[in-house]
C-alpha cells in the first residue's frame, strides 16, 4: 500500500526523529521508522502563581506584597515520539502554552476619622508562550506511561493589567479623587523574562483507535514545576496542573493484513540506497542522507501470500577534496661577515670580555611633561648602598643607559668635589613654545632625584634652562621633537661622564646568524602558514601570516639563543590551503656549549671578545668627535698583532635610506683609520638601523655609532 498526504511539517519533524536515531545507533534507519509517531495536543491548565514582591519594577503600587495567585490557560501543539530500547521512549513537544494569571490581595487598614478599611490590590497578568519540551518516558504498564523532562518557554506575550480598589468603607476616595488608583492597562510587563524554564512530569494512557494501532489517543495528566521567575529580579514562578490529550498517529508502521485462509504469510524488504559523491573542500565534506520513499506491495498464490516492503533513497556524500601541497623548510648558517658557515649547528662559547659602554648624557622627556619617563630605572635611598655601574653594564646599551642616573649619583657621592650642571629644554613647538619654565622644572625634576635618592649636596649641582639645546634636532619633525625635550648633563670631570667599562666572561654564539629558507607551492592559495624556532620545550621565535610564504626568515642567534642549554633547535614550516590540507616540516641543529673550564680542560684554542662602541656622531656626519677620540684611545689598548677587528657603522631612520648606508660605511672606516688597523679590519655599514629602538630619542642616538668587537686568540 502506498502513502501520501503527510504534511511539509511532519514529514520533517518525523524525518529529524528518525535520523537521530539511526546516528545514535538504537536502530537502523528503516526499522528506526517503525518506532516514530507525530501527532497533535491540547491541554487545559490550572495555573498557580507563586509570588513575594510589593510591585513591578518602576510600576507604583501601595501593596504591601503580592503573595500567590491563579489563573487557567489551555496549551496546544505537535509531538513527536521515538520509541528507544525497552521500556524507554523519547518525545519533543512544540507548542503554545498559557500561563496567564491575576494576583489578588486585600488589604486591612485605617483610613480617614479611625474607621476600618479594607483596599484591594489586583494584577491581572496575560502571559502566553512557545514551548519546546522534550521527556523521557518509561512503560509501567500495557499503554501506561511515566514521563519526566523540561520545557523551554519563549515570552511571546506578557502583559498585564494593574489596580487598587477602596472595598471599604463605601464612601472615601483615593488623593486622586478616585475609588481606584495606580491603573494599568494592557501594559507590558517591566523586565520580562524572555525565557522560561520549567521540570515537567506526569503520567500518560495510551488508547488505540485502530485494529493495527497506527492511531492512538493518548490521555494525560502532568504538571509543569517553574524554575525561573516572570519577572527579572522578582520571585513571581507559575507552576502549571495540566489535563489533556494528544492524538499520535505511526505512518511508516506496516500493517500485516490478516488473512481468513491457512495459506503461509512471508515478510520481504528491499533496500535500494545510492549515493551521489561530490568532491569538495574538506570544510565542507559532509553526509547527506536522502529522502525514503518506500513503497508496500502484496503478491498472492496458492501457498503463501508475500508481502514486500521497499525503500529507496539517494544520498550525498561531500568527500574532501584533496589538492597537491608541496612545502620545505632549510636552515643556513652565517657568521658576522654574511658569509655561509660550514657546520650543522652552533657553538656557544663562554668568553673573556671587555665590555664599553659610552654614557649617553641626557634625559628625554615626554611632550608638555616634567617628570622622569617610567623607563630610567629609579632606586630608593635604601638600594643605592648596593648599586655598581659594572652590574648594569649590558651588551644591551639602552640597558645601560637607563641607570644614567644612578651612575651619575654614584660617581657624584664617589668624587664629593665634582659638581654638575643641569641644563633643562623644550622642543619650542605647539604647547612647548616659549615655555622656559617647563625647561627649568625638568632639569629641578632630575637634581631632586639626585639629591633625595643619591644625598648629593644641592650646591653641587647648578641648574640652566633655556628653549632648544645648543645643538638642536629639526622641531618641525616628530624625531627633531622628541629629541630636543630633554635635561642635557655637564661636568667639567670627564670621568663623571666617561664610558661604563666592564670586564667579565661572556656567552658568545658562533656562527651568529640562522637564515631558514622555505620553498612552498600548492595547487590551492595559502590560507595559513607559520613558522617556528625551538630549543627543547622552549619557543624562541615564531613566525606567521596568511597567503604567500616568505621565501626566508633571519634570527639573531646571539640575542635569540639560550646560551645555558645544549638541547638542539629544531624549526618548522606548517602550510595549510583554501581546502584544509597541511603539511610539515621541519629540521634540528645541534648546539655545543664550550666553557671556559671546557676548554680549559680539552686544551682548546681560547680567545678574547671585546665589545666597543663610538657614540654621538652628529646627524649626516662620519666625523669623530672629541669624546669619541678619547674612546679610541682606550680601544685601541685591547687590539694586538693577532686580533680580528670588526667594525660596524649604524645610521638612525633620519634621512634617505641609500645616503644613511653610505654614510654608515663611511663612519666604520673613519673609526678603523683612527684606529690604525683601516688596512686589516673587517668594515660593514647598515643604514637605517633598528637596532635601539628607532622610535625612542635615545635609540636613534645610540644608533648613530660604530660597533666594534675585536677578537683576540689566547694560547690553550
Amino acid at each position: 500500500m502506498e502513502r501520501s498526504g503527510r504534511t511539509p511539517f511532519i514529514s520533517h519533524l518525523g524525518r529529524l526523529l528518525m535520523v537521530l536515531a539511526s546516528v545514535s545507533g538504537v536502530c537502523s534507519p528503516v526499522a528506526a521508522q517503525e518506532d516514530i509517531s507525530l501527532g497533535v495536543l491540547g491541554l487545559y491548565g490550572l495555573n498557580t502563581h507563586r509570588a513575594d514582591f510589593r510591585a513591578l519594577p518602576g510600576v507604583p503600587n501601595c501593596c504591601p506584597a503580592f503573595g500567590d495567585g491563579t489563573g487557567a490557560g489551555a496549551s496546544f501543539g505537535v509531538v513527536g515520539r521515538m520509541a528507544l530500547a525497552e521500556p524507554f521512549r523519547a518525545e519533543v513537544r512544540l507548542g503554545y502554552t498559557d500561563l496567564s494569571g491575576t494576583l489578588l490581595r486585600q488589604e486591612q487598614t485605617i483610613v480617614s476619622g479611625n474607621r476600618p478599611g479594607v483596599f484591594e490590590h489586583r494584577v491581572d497578568a496575560a502571559l502566553r508562550s512557545l514551548t519546546i519540551e522534550p521527556t523521557i518516558g518509561a512503560d509501567l504498564l500495557a499503554g501506561l506511561t511515566l514521563f519526566i523532562g523540561s520545557r523551554l518557554e519563549v515570552g511571546a506575550i506578557s502583559r498585564f493589567d494593574q489596580r487598587e480598589t477602596i472595598l471599604q468603607p463605601s464612601r472615601g476616595t483615593f488623593p486622586n479623587g478616585r475609588r481606584t488608583q495606580n491603573e494599568r492597562v494592557n501594559a507590558e510587563i517591566p523586565n520580562a523574562t524572555a525565557l522560561g524554564l520549567s521540570l515537567t512530569g506526569g503520567l500518560q494512557w495510551e488508547l488505540p483507535m485502530d485494529e493495527g494501532e497506527t492511531v492512538k489517543l493518548v490521555p494525560e495528566v502532568s504538571y509543569a514545576y517553574a524554575l525561573t521567575s516572570v519577572v527579572s529580579g522578582l520571585k513571581w514562578n507559575v507552576d502549571q496542573l495540566r489535563i489533556g490529550a494528544s492524538i499520535v498517529w505511526w505512518p511508516w508502521r506496516t500493517v500485516v493484513p490478516v488473512f481468513d485462509d491457512e495459506r503461509i504469510l512471508v515478510e520481504q524488504r528491499l533496500n535500494f540506497i545510492d549515493t551521489v559523491i561530490v568532491d569538495v573542500a574538506p570544510r565542507l565534506a559532509r553526509f547527506s542522507p536522502g529522502v525514503d520513499l518506500i513503497t508496500e506491495s502484496t503478491e498472492e498464490n496458492d501457498s503463501q501470500i508475500v508481502v514486500t516492503r521497499t525503500l529507496r533513497r539517494t544520498d550525498t556524500l561531500l568527500r574532501a577534496r584533496r589538492s597537491a601541497i608541496e612545502a620545505s623548510i632549510s636552515a643556513v648558517v652565517r657568521d658576522g661577515q654574511g658569509a655561509e658557515a660550514n657546520g650543522s649547528g652552533f657553538n656557544v662559547e663562554e668568553v673573556s670580555s671587555t665590555i664599553l659602554t659610552p654614557l649617553l648624557g641626557y634625559v628625554f622627556f615626554e611632550e608638555g611633561a616634567s617628570t622622569i619617563p617610567s623607563r630610567y630605572r629609579q632606586l630608593t635611598p635604601g638600594q643605592t648602598a648596593v648599586f655598581r655601574e659594572t652590574t648594569v653594564n649590558d651588551q644591551d646599551k639602552l640597558a645601560t643607559y637607563y641607570h644614567v642616573l644612578n651612575i651619575l649619583g654614584s660617581r657624584l657621592r664617589q668624587k664629593p668635589a665634582t659638581g654638575v650642571t643641569l641644563v633643562g629644554c623644550h622642543a619650542d613647538v605647539g604647547a612647548e613654545t616659549g615655555d622656559t619654565k617647563l625647561a627649568r622644572t625638568r632639569a629641578e625634576q632630575v637634581k631632586d632625584y639626585l639629591q633625595n635618592v643619591w644625598s648629593i649636596a644641592g650646591d653641587r649641582i647648578r641648574i640652566q634652562a633655556r628653549g632648544l639645546p645648543e645643538k638642536a634636532a629639526n622641531s618641525q619633525t616628530t624625531d627633531g621633537a622628541q629629541e630636543n625635550r630633554q635635561v642635557e648633563i655637564q661636568s667639567d670631570d670627564p670621568s663623571i661622564l666617561a664610558p661604563v667599562i666592564t670586564r667579565d666572561t661572556v656567552m658568545v654564539v658562533t656562527p651568529s646568524t640562522l637564515e631558514l629558507r622555505c620553498q612552498v607551492t600548492s595547487e590551492r592559495a595559502v590560507e595559513q602558514w607559520g613558522v617556528e624556532l625551538r630549543q627543547g620545550e622552549t619557543v624562541l621565535k615564531t613566525y606567521s601570516g596568511a597567503g604567500a610564504v616568505p621565501q626566508s626568515f633571519e634570527c639573531d642567534m646571539q640575542k635569540t639563543l639560550r646560551t645555558s642549554s645544549q638541547e638542539p633547535i629544531t624549526y618548522s614550516l606548517t602550510v595549510i590551503d583554501e581546502d584544509g590540507n597541511r603539511v610539515e616540516r621541519g629540521g634540528r641543529l645541534d648546539v655545543r656549549v664550550l666553557t671556559v673550564a671546557t676548554k680549559r680542560r680539552e686544551k682548546m684554542a681560547d680567545k678574547e671578545v671585546d665589545r666597543f662602541s663610538l657614540i654621538l656622531f652628529d646627524i649626516r656626519s662620519s666625523e669623530l668627535s672629541r669624546t669619541n677620540e678619547a674612546i679610541v684611545g682606550l680601544i685601541q689598548q685591547y687590539i694586538r698583532p693577532n686580533s680580528t677587528v670588526t667594525l660596524t657603522g649604524l645610521t638612525d631612520r633620519t634621512g634617505v635610506s641609500s645616503q644613511n648606508q653610505a654614510l654608515a660605511e663611511q663612519r666604520a672606516r673613519a673609526a678603523a683609520r683612527a684606529l690604525g688597523v683601516a688596512d686589516r679590519a673587517v668594515v660593514a655599514g647598515i643604514g637605517n638601523a633598528v637596532t635601539y629602538a628607532p622610535e625612542l630619542p635615545e635609540g636613534r642616538l645610540y644608533t648613530r655609532t660604530v660597533d666594534i668587537v675585536i677578537e683576540t686568540p689566547v694560547a690553550p
